[in-house]
């Protein structure tokens, strides 16, 4: 699924894509599906609708290839007030939209969104261009259930930054085009997606025990980023409580040494401080982890990390991680049984070569969830 924004004349536009071939159950095939939302958009904009001015070909091959309806309705006269009907199939001020800045725009990090329900379907999840449903982390695309999120800084259309997953890159010429063309990258590389191979970058890396293990370049870094997903016998509730007992993280989370709750922000928000063993003679590592319930329901559980290295004071003994992420999210698929998935990417720093690094990349995650597996499982 991808949200899309491109320009045609002067219109802004947003859309959803959907991608996958297969379902896991059934074996039919699934659609893709691609769903524009045009900011500002009205009748006869285009040429189909009988505009001189405009010459919108695409648009019109669209409409004369398919069904054109003049009658619809939208929640909000606004833009963030229609997205986040879009996004949650709800009315936008149920989702705490109600306007388009001053915190106005933002969508209740408790809500659904079609990303997340898609998802678990076994889509492949973007977005794409325009997203202004809330502009800080963690309301951004990549934290509401999307894969990958690619948007541009709002109002800044030129030689300006493209916001990939939470990183900043700088680019030359019109946004649009740029924002564009990893568009149609995204779609060529996703219209026959079966699972996460391949999507988004991924490539399968180890498939044993129920837990597979992808991995990718995350922006040409070297140093891969992965993610593992498995299935667990257990209730959500008791994953809850192990992803809460910071303390005790060293006994089932690969190459933790210690790990200690810093700082409790609030009742969803602590400061975690962790350490890890690295061998001789290397130092050991230390890292400072915001970690953040983004959402929190009977049947789903989201939590992201986000390196704050300057939230501890550095310790000599230790060489600090200043760059990482990721999350964990529980996904409930019957009483006893929770679908895991674990995605991070962490520099080491220091002068380890990344090709060692990228060694361990894969044994890791795979230790930790199938450490999970027998602490879930243990009397």
């Amino acid at each position: 699924m991808n949200l899309f924004k491109f320009t045609c004349t002067a219109i802004l536009a947003t859309s959803l894509f959907f991608s996958c071939s297969v379902g896991p159950e059934t074996g039919m095939e699934k659609p893709n599906v691609i769903l524009f939302l045009i900011d500002d958009f009205g009748y006869a904009d285009i040429s189909y609708e009988g505009n001189t001015q405009i010459k919108t070909p695409s648009i019109d091959q669209i409409a004369e290839n398919g069904a054109h309806f003049t009658n619809f309705y939208q929640s909000g006269a606004a833009c963030a007030p229609t997205r986040a009907s879009l996004l949650t199939g709800r009315y936008h001020f149920e989702t705490g939209v109600w306007g388009v800045h001053a915190g106005r725009d933002f969508i209740h990090r408790d809500e659904t969104t079609i990303a997340d329900v898609i998802r678990r379907a076994g889509y492949t999840t973007g977005a794409f261009g325009k997203w202004h449903s809330g502009k800080t982390w963690p309301y951004f695309s990549w934290n509401r259930g999307f894969d990958v999120g690619v948007h541009s800084k709002l109002y800044q259309y030129f030689d300006t930054q493209m916001i990939y997953n939470n990183k900043l890159i700088n680019v030359d010429g019109p946004i649009t085009d740029i924002i564009g063309e990893q568009m149609v990258r995204f779609i060529q590389g996703n219209r026959s997606t079966l699972s996460y191979e391949d999507s988004a970058g991924w490539h399968l890396r180890k498939d044993k025990d129920g837990i597979k293990i992808y991995t990718r370049d995350l922006e040409n870094k070297g140093i891969l980023e992965y993610r593992a997903i498995t299935t667990i016998d257990t209730n959500l509730e008791q994953l809850i409580r192990i992803i809460h007992d910071v303390e005790n993280y060293p006994a089932w989370t690969a190459n933790c040494a210690s790990a200690e709750i810093h700082k409790v922000i609030n009742d969803s928000t602590r400061i975690e401080y962790m350490t890890t063993p690295v061998p001789w003679p290397l130092s050991d590592r230390d890292v400072v982890m915001e970690f953040v319930v983004t959402k929190h329901t009977d049947n789903y559980f989201e939590a992201y990390l986000t390196s704050v290295p300057d939230a501890v004071p550095e310790n000599d003994k230790y060489v600090r991680i200043k760059d990482s992420e990721g999350f964990w999210i529980f996904n409930k698929i019957d009483i006893n049984k929770v679908e895991i998935i674990h995605q991070f990417y962490g520099d080491p720093e220091g002068n380890i070569p990344k090709w060692i690094i990228n060694m361990f990349i894969v044994s890791g995650p795979y230790k930790t969830l199938l450490n999970l597996k027998d602490l879930c499982n243990s009397p």
